[in-house]
């Protein structure tokens, strides 16, 4: 930041003076000719002020330091106010400036500084500034009222109305709304024990519905198909049935300590806590997977629509895998609803604990 007030110092916008009776600095703003006491604040100006004029090209003489903005009976004063044009009727930048040491609700109470500033003078910009710390905002105005999104910088001189600032402008709200979704958002829930214990039983599913779907294909299925079970007696649903069924119950037998709350598991019906638990968790699940994945019983073996989702238990669906692929029949739709399985697994040990509570 030193090279920046050095490129001022040079380009004749910014000077050091000592006062010869006192010894204190002063700040001297030639081009505004502004003498103002050396602060921890003046010296972010003094740089942010030497960047509006030679990083982003705004002239020296559209921009007013100290500008005046009425706030009820009284009038407060803002840092540097950067206007469209000479004439200098409309505000561009509302520009706030803070010590480089200020701490975050400090920084925070700046930003509010500038909207409160804003909502009198309407400017198109803010840029809130302490050198370390920089955040900077779009106006925009509506029927409904005004809205501010974040933006990663401020336009440079002659290029707001262009076409390409308004895509990069764009972009850049998008990027920033995902950003602030996902530090205030996102980041809190991933912190939670809740999302760790719903990740773990996520994992824990995933591996058991994999190794089942395996298991189901190269050995149930075969054996269904030689016994000639299939379309008489059961349907390829049903066979899926034993992915999430069993995955079901293992999950819960192996995280008992936190699906089932210690009352349940001390209790003497505590068996029935456990299939309790597993049929809140199993029966939505094939609900809404019959849902998605199902066949009529006459397209058993229809070849017409093998690869909707709707015939997704037709034989000819089956057949579609190479032999080393056909986990995936059951596989597929598990993957699908695996988190729902692993969310209704939470929920049940939320309304377990909940039960316990009533009691």
């Amino acid at each position: 930041m030193n090279d920046i007030l050095e490129k001022g110092k040079s380009a004749g916008l910014v000077r050091l003076d000592k006062q010869h009776n006192t010894g204190n600095q002063r700040v001297f703003y030639p081009k505004a000719n502004i003498d103002v006491p050396f602060t921890p604040e003046e010296a972010v100006r003094m740089r942010v002020y030497t960047q509006l004029v030679l990083d982003y090209g705004y002239k020296p003489e559209l921009i007013t330091f100290e500008h005046q903005v009425k706030m009820g009976s009284s009038y407060k004063r803002v840092d540097l106010a950067v206007f469209e044009d000479i004439s200098k009727f409309k505000l561009l930048i509302i520009v706030e400036c803070k010590r480089e040491d200020i701490n975050q609700s400090g920084f925070e109470e700046a930003e509010k500084q500038a909207f409160s500033y804003d909502n009198q003078q309407a400017a198109a910009y803010i840029w809130v500034s302490s050198l370390s710390k920089n955040s900077y905002y779009k106006n925009s105005y509506t029927a409904t009222g005004r809205t501010r999104d974040k933006l990663a910088d401020i336009p440079s001189f002659g290029t707001k109305n262009a076409f390409w600032y308004y895509i990069y402008e764009f972009l850049s709200i998008q990027l920033n709304f995902l950003k602030t979704l996902y530090d205030d958002v996102i980041v809190p829930i991933v912190r939670k024990k809740w999302f760790l214990r719903y990740l773990v039983y996520l994992f824990l599913f995933f591996v058991s519905g994999y190794f089942l779907s395996i298991f189901n294909a190269n050995t149930l299925t075969p054996f269904a198909i030689r016994k000639n079970l299939l379309q008489n007696t059961i349907t390829f649903k049903h066979l899926y049935w034993f992915v999430p069924i069993v995955s079901t119950l293992l999950v819960v037998l192996l995280m008992r300590e936190r699906v089932l709350i210690r009352a349940a598991k001390s209790s003497k019906n505590k068996y029935d806590y456990y299939w309790v638990a597993v049929l809140m968790i199993i029966v939505p699940t094939l609900f809404f997977t019959g849902i998605f994945f199902d066949y009529k019983k006459d397209c058993y073996k229809c070849i017409d629509c093998l690869n909707e989702w709707k015939c997704w238990w037709s034989y000819n669906h089956f057949a579609l895998y190479a032999r080393e692929d056909r986990y995936l029949e059951y596989f597929v739709p598990f993957r699908i609803f695996a988190p729902l399985l692993a969310f209704l697994t939470l929920l049940v040990n939320w309304i377990l604990k909940f039960y316990k509570n009533l009691g």
